[in-house]
């Protein structure tokens, strides 16, 4: 028995870095709540490990928590990042800063349900999050960044490759049609088991 349980101990996904948890059952609804949240040199090796980054210069993440409704909950903020990833084509590494706006409802957890269709466009709001007793600002930093990161960076100058993978008489999937695919599919991997 003591086996099997160091066996699932070690198929057991690897816990999430830089975890923010904000009570909020608990909390008044008659204001908002600022946060402002910064990496601390010790978490960078961490997020950037997870990830797949040379390494994390910096990662800020500040808004407010605003109470809506009876029982929900949205975060509006704004992300900055500065990060380092390798050059798909030379190898070499890439330094790009990111700015992204970021905004989630959270419903309470004995009140969601998954939606019965997925809706793929970008520019549509996302689904809401559960919460139980806190919401996680830090996943959903993590969650924000990883998105916003360039899935095929490379350095300046050096022009995209285009390589075609297609059976015969099959239309091939140009590199912005992609993009999103490989972004959804490091969420997955990242985030699916924990979240």
């Amino acid at each position: 028995m003591a086996k099997e349980h160091e066996e699932n101990d070690q198929n057991a996904p690897a816990p999430l870095p830089f975890r923010r948890l904000v009570p909020v059952r608990t909390r008044s609804r008659r204001q908002p709540l600022p946060f402002d949240l910064t990496a601390e040199p010790a978490d960078k090796p961490e997020i950037a490990g997870f990830l797949g980054l040379e390494s994390l210069r910096s990662l800020g993440f500040q808004g407010e928590i605003l109470p809506v409704g009876e029982d929900q909950w949205r975060v509006e903020g704004r992300l900055r990042a500065e990060v380092v990833q390798t050059c798909v084509v030379t190898l070499v590494p890439v330094t790009n800063r990111i700015e992204e706006d970021v905004a989630r409802t959270y419903v309470p957890e004995e009140e969601f349900s998954l939606p019965d269709e997925i809706d793929f466009d970008p520019e549509s709001e996302d689904e809401p999050e559960p919460y139980g007793m806190s919401i996680d600002l830090g996943q959903l930093a993590l969650e924000s960044l990883s998105l916003a990161l360039d899935p095929y960076p490379r350095a300046p100058g050096v022009p995209p490759i285009d390589v075609e993978a297609t059976p015969p008489g099959a239309k091939p999937l140009s590199s912005e049609e992609l993009k999103p695919f490989a972004k959804l599919a490091v969420l997955k991997e990242k985030f699916g088991e924990d979240g």
